[in-house]
Parts: C-alpha cells; structure tokens; sequence
C-alpha cells in the first residue's frame, strides 16, 4: 500500500523524503501541520521556513507543490504575523525565481492587503528589471476582493 504524503498524494520518493524531513521537527508533524505550534515557537519558525524554501527554491512542481500546501496547512493567523519575517531570512530578493514563486505563494494564501502589497513593493522597488517585471504581473495581489477573478500567472 502506498501512502499518502502531507496533502494527501500519493508518496514518490520525494515526498517520502519530505515527509521525513517535517518529522524531524517533530513526530506526527508531517500528517498535520495545524499542530505545529504544540512543538513551540523556534520549531514553528524552522517548518514554516523550511516549507518555504520548498516553496520557493523548488525547482520541480513537486517540490514547490508539497511547500505550499505545507504553508497552507499551517495555522493562517501565525502564517500571516511570521511570514515577513521567514521571507526576510529565506527568500532572495535579488532572484525572479524565487521571487516569482513567493508571489505565487501569496496570491495562493490570498494574503491581506497590507502583506501582499509589501511584497510587490519590494520588486517594484528593485533596480532589476525582471524583478519589476514580475511584480507588476502580480499586481492583482492588491486589487479589492471584489474585482474580476485572478488570472493564473504564467510560469
């Protein structure tokens, strides 16, 4: 019998190792996420930093997949007053990759307002045109709730 993975997949080697990874911070953690905060703060800090570096380093839709879903499973309120601080210590802003997935990663968890256009700001800011680029495509992130549904970014 093959397993599920964290989001309810079914296991490839990858995600096996995944699953082992998230274990490491705490046993259990890999099959529920919502707990995370049982294991304290630091560890919290080390998943929530760890999935996003699948999230945005990942360089196979698996990866970046098992890294989202992760953030998402995790609980939204702490996600939103941690996530600034995790993308300061993790996320490249000088790489539209990794830039490009961390929007990827905001429009996703529909971030408020205040986060999202923090974000965008940051590449709209940037001397380098790609990352200019990329954050104006992204700019839907700011638009009211009640406009027309967002478009799927192009990878």
């Amino acid at each position: 019998m093959v397993e599920d993975d964290v989001v309810g997949r079914p296991s490839s080697t990858f995600a096996v190792s995944f699953r082992r990874q998230l274990d490491a911070y705490g046993q259990g953690l890999s099959k529920d996420l919502s707990g995370v905060l049982s294991f304290g703060e630091p560890t919290a800090r080390q998943v929530l930093r760890f999935l996003l570096t699948s999230a945005c380093w990942g360089q196979g839709s698996e990866s970046i997949g098992l890294g989202q879903d992760g953030i998402r499973a995790l609980p939204r309120h702490w996600v939103l007053s941690e996530l600034m601080s995790a993308v300061d210590e993790t996320i490249s802003m000088d790489d539209e990759y990794e830039y490009r997935r961390l929007l990827e990663l905001a429009r996703l968890l529909d971030l408020p307002h205040e986060i999202a256009s923090g974000l965008l700001a940051r590449g709209l800011e940037s001397a380098d045109l790609d990352l200019k680029e990329t954050a104006e495509e992204f700019a839907d992130l700011t638009a009211s709730r009640n406009a027309l549904p967002r478009a799927e970014p192009r990878s």
